[in-house]
């Protein structure tokens, strides 16, 4: 008998307020590099990072995500964490996930400056234990410690993993109780941030080459971020 095959499904999360072209970057790359079979983009329902700041209707954050998303098969919205309601903790999404789906690995994808700040996160060393980790790094900045800074997140022991295992210019490190790894990747920069588009959209400047189409166009027709309405509606 031959065991069947583990679905591999990428996790991107965040308040998506609004998606924008980085987000699109690192999944896309996470998918080729490491051949995920589906990536899912899981909209915050208030992130326990941004308490201070109160996001887009949910409705409006969704609609720009699925249009986003339209034109990459294996790309799917999630609604786990705005079903759950209140606080969006990662660790308790994929508590959730892995319980539904125990057959599934699942790969959590993050840029470079989100993995230095997991130690902060609900059960860090929990979270570890429940999925593998994508970190997405810049040339040149890359994580001088990596095996430290995960040993310290999670309190096991890390070891380097095979070179053969991951893409090209990947650090890989396997964690030596759980087997969970961690993969460190070069990405293309795109720097990015929904809180510099919201910025420049409020004050009437150019974002075309940081959002998919549209979800600019979106943005424009709903007049969202704005103070004062849009020339053109």
């Amino acid at each position: 008998m031959t065991g069947k095959k583990k679905e591999r499904v990428g996790i991107l999360g965040g308040t998506f307020d609004p998606v924008h072209n980085g987000h699109i970057a690192i999944a896309l790359s996470a998918r080729e590099k490491f051949r995920l079979d589906r990536v899912l983009f899981i909209p915050a329902n208030l992130s326990p990072h941004k308490r201070a700041q109160t996001p887009s209707p949910t409705e409006r954050r969704l609609e720009m995500l699925r249009l986003a998303l339209r034109p990459y098969p294996g790309f799917a919205v999630s609604l786990v964490e705005l079903r759950r309601a209140g606080v969006s903790y990662t660790v308790d999404t994929l508590e959730r996930l892995r319980a539904e789906f125990p057959e599934t690995e699942f790969f959590l994808i993050m840029g470079l400056d989100t993995f230095k700040g997991l130690g902060a996160w609900k059960g860090p060393r929990r979270l570890t234990s429940l999925c593998h980790l994508l970190v997405g790094t810049r040339p040149g900045h890359e994580l001088k410690n990596p095996e430290e800074a995960l040993e310290e997140i999670s309190g096991a022991t890390y070891s380097l993993g095979a070179p053969a295992r991951g893409p090209a210019e990947t650090i890989e490190l396997q964690n030596l109780e759980t087997g969970m790894r961690a993969f460190f990747f070069e990405l293309v920069p795109k720097d990015i941030s929904s809180s510099e588009i919201r910025r420049r959209v409020r004050d009437g400047l150019e974002v075309k080459n940081m959002l998919p189409p549209e979800v600019e166009h979106y943005i424009i027709e709903h007049q969202l971020y704005r103070t004062r309405p849009h020339p053109i509606v």
